[in-house]
């Protein structure tokens, strides 16, 4: 059964001890292993990494929410995830059906405090890991500085290709800096 599915028929119930049961039959455990949740949490946070236009890669926090709901239904349930047109998981549509129906409310009671909270901390320290990998200061210098080796490499290979003058206002105007003139 599909989450949409599922959903449809949630909520044509108006009973909560009934929404309850419902919820329960699709609960295939109440415990992940620990290699599971990483597995499943890691591939996630594949897809919470953006990159800004400067190419520095960041983490987008409101993907992060969405697929750790995700997570939840894929790891504890036996729901199948929706399909997009293109054939991919609806991640976006999982989430918005469980957030307004209220099923994922429900479904966490049932799993419990305790699973739950192990995969909110699991997560957490996954973000952590990959924020202090990539984002300190330490990672962003070995950023800026590898962008600036390659930069000085091409140059220096276009350089050895052309003859380009090597006075000062020929090369800002190479680099597409032309000193204004008095008459701007």
């Amino acid at each position: 059964m599909t989450v949409s599915e599922f959903i449809k028929s949630f909520n044509e119930l108006s009973n909560p001890d009934l929404k309850t049961n419902v919820v329960k039959q699709h609960i295939k455990r109440t415990y992940s292993p620990i290699v599971e949740k990483i597995a499943v949490l890691q591939e996630l946070l594949k897809k919470c990494v953006m990159v800004d236009r400067n190419g520095i890669p960041y983490l987008d926090m409101v993907t992060n929410k969405i697929n750790f709901i995700y997570a939840i239904v894929v790891l504890y349930t036996d729901l199948e995830p929706d399909k997009s047109l293109d054939g991919k998981q609806d991640v976006l549509r999982i989430y918005d059906l469980m957030q307004e129906s209220g099923a994922i409310d429900i479904l966490c009671d049932l799993i419990g405090s305790k699973e739950i909270n192990e995969l909110t901390f699991t997560n957490k320290e996954l973000l952590d890991t990959w924020y202090n990998a990539n984002s300190s200061t330490r990672s962003y210098l070995a950023t800026l500085t590898d962008k600036a080796v390659r930069t000085f490499v091409e140059l220096s290979e276009l350089l050895g290709r052309e003859k380009i003058d090597l006075a000062p206002d020929k090369i800002m105007n190479f680099f597409g800096i032309a000193e204004q003139t008095k008459e701007e």
